[in-house]
């Protein structure tokens, strides 16, 4: 998904506003980490970046390593291990973003894109899912979602103070 996305989710599910900047950053800290190889190899595939190139370009295999391995459920325990040693106020807040991320982009990936959620250890991933930037159907669900759940959220809120 697209990072507006994901920092809404980290804010939804953290509820912690005052620390907006952070949560932006660990919500979308797969992608952060992915960053560096993607301009890597498109740079050497000498791959121009434009808009498009999510749906044009075909990464290499070794970069697909890096983005699937921060990407899955592995690449989360060992970051989160590694973030928790310099800042272990935070890593509840980290680890929660970061795993609304992997959920986030588990349903809205497919083909060589799709998040394979046990790598290395297994290639696993949903096969019904539709990458959000072909389909927008994918991005409508995911958008309506967020906002079911924080206007129920707000609804439960305003109850408990009546």
């Amino acid at each position: 998904m697209d990072n507006t996305t994901h920092s809404l989710w980290g804010l939804t599910l953290t509820r912690r506003i005052d620390i907006l900047f952070p949560i932006i950053l660990f919500s979308n800290m797969p992608d952060i980490l992915s960053a560096p190889f993607f301009f890597y190899y498109a740079k050497k595939d000498n791959y121009p970046l434009k808009k498009q190139v999510l749906f044009e370009w075909h990464p290499p295999q070794e970069y697909l390593d890096f983005y699937r391995f921060f990407h899955s459920i592995i690449g989360l325990i060992i970051v989160t291990t590694v973030f928790s040693v310099f800042f272990p106020q935070y890593t509840l807040i980290f680890a929660i973003c970061y795993t609304s991320h992997i959920i986030v982009d588990m349903f809205s990936h497919e083909g060589f894109w799709a998040t394979r959620i046990f790598y290395p250890i297994s290639d696993f991933h949903f096969k019904f899912t539709k990458n959000h930037w072909q389909h927008p159907f994918t991005r409508r669900l995911i958008y309506s979602i967020l906002i079911i759940i924080n206007i129920d959220l707000i609804l439960i809120k305003y109850r408990l103070m009546f």
